[in-house]
């Protein structure tokens, strides 16, 4: 075994490959320094313990009323279980929206590559079922230098066109405690 010889792996899976074959993701110690972090392999795992790492902040949360996150469809599971996890501990509410991506094609399931008319499609169509949350958590990944997204949609036209307050926070976990707490 390469990894056991050499104290390191030799070959990554991406973190889709165990996220669509329902895995856990390995822990951070296999992805030693994480040489394939550019192209998402260990991403995943730095979220999740980024954001355990942060989490007891939100010992201090005052209300915060409800709050909706979107994300792309690869990670929506993990973060429904963060997002289990912060109510079940923290009373926080925090609704999950899995953002279909149209604008390149239903293959296409990463955050960063989902666009403002996406936002606004997926978004639409489930405040149709449910109640408005107080405001919506959209990863700083989505948007380019200018602060717009690919399809040139900004979050303030965005946030105007839902009716709802947007909070751009950073793509990570710390950065996802950080928004519930704004």
């Amino acid at each position: 075994n390469f990894e056991r010889d050499k104290g390191y792996a030799w070959v990554y899976i991406a973190d889709e490959f165990y996220i669509a074959g329902g895995y856990e993701l390995p822990p951070a110690e296999h992805y030693g320094e994480f040489p394939q972090i550019e192209n998402g392999i260990g991403l995943s795992r730095l979220f999740i313990d980024d954001a355990i790492a942060s989490i007891t902040e939100l010992k201090a949360a005052p209300a915060v009323g409800t709050i909706a996150v979107v994300t792309g469809s690869l990670f929506s599971t993990t973060m429904r279980k963060l997002a289990d996890d912060i109510k079940d501990n923290y009373g926080i509410k925090i609704n999950v929206i899995e953002v279909e991506n149209n604008f390149f094609g239903g293959r296409v399931n990463v955050t960063g590559l989902l666009t403002g008319s996406d936002v606004v499609g997926s978004m639409g169509r489930w405040l149709t079922r449910n109640e408005k949350p107080s405001r919506l958590l959209v990863p700083d990944v989505m948007l380019n230098g200018d602060g717009l997204m690919l399809d040139g949609h900004s979050p303030d036209t965005v946030a105007e066109l839902l009716g709802i307050h947007i909070d751009v926070v950073r793509s990570s976990g710390t950065g996802f405690i950080e928004g519930i707490l704004l």
